[in-house]
């Protein structure tokens, strides 16, 4: 989808990979397509750097001026333009966490869609607005039965564990088809 020029939103539950697929889809297409995978915590200066830095696009202005040694940061608003005047289409920007997007994020990412760049989100849900709306929509499955045994194990073999199958089958139907918590069980709390 992103080679032929789409958007997508990837929609997955939690422990459906969400995370994984967003590293493994960054390293794959780094060599491909100029790269950003961010994700928002809360502070949009911070956000809009680390993808102009990951891009290679300047976070100051320059100046004539020898004394302060540089250039001026720029403003948020002053990045946001930056980053969209450097935009082609060949950069692709992943969003691990979407749902965080507070909305003059989103609106922001509507430019940058119609600039060309390609967006990839991953969400729990569609939130069916502003940005999302001309995505291609794909769905993650839950990992089978099969593919969370097997997780469990690498996780215990990660640890140095040795675990039982019958004791990989009981600790299995506490996790369900949720991969995530199937690491999680052999933290140091919850392994007794």
């Amino acid at each position: 989808m992103i080679k032929s020029g789409h958007s997508a939103l990837v929609l997955g539950e939690a422990g459906a990979g969400c995370d994984e697929f967003a590293k493994a889809l960054f390293g794959k297409c780094q060599g491909e397509f100029a790269c950003a995978i961010v994700t928002y915590k809360g502070s949009t200066k911070t956000f809009f750097q680390s993808i102009a830095k990951q891009l290679d696009i300047p976070t100051e202005a320059v100046t004539d001026d020898e004394e302060d040694g540089g250039g001026k940061p720029f403003t948020v608003d002053e990045l946001k333009e930056e980053i969209l005047q450097n935009l082609t289409d060949d950069t692709l920007i992943i969003l691990p966490e979407s749902k965080r997007l507070p909305a003059s994020v989103r609106y922001w990412f509507e430019d940058a869609i119609n600039q060309g760049a390609k967006l990839t989100a991953f969400s729990p849900i569609n939130i069916g607005k502003d940005m999302f709306l001309g995505m291609l929509e794909v769905e993650l499955d839950l990992p089978d039965d099969r593919e969370i045994r097997r997780a469990m194990e690498q996780e215990a073999d990660r640890l140095g564990l040795s675990i039982t199958k019958g004791r990989l089958a009981e600790l299995q139907t506490l996790a369900g088809r949720n991969q995530m918590i199937a690491e999680r069980l052999f933290s140091a709390k919850s392994w007794g």
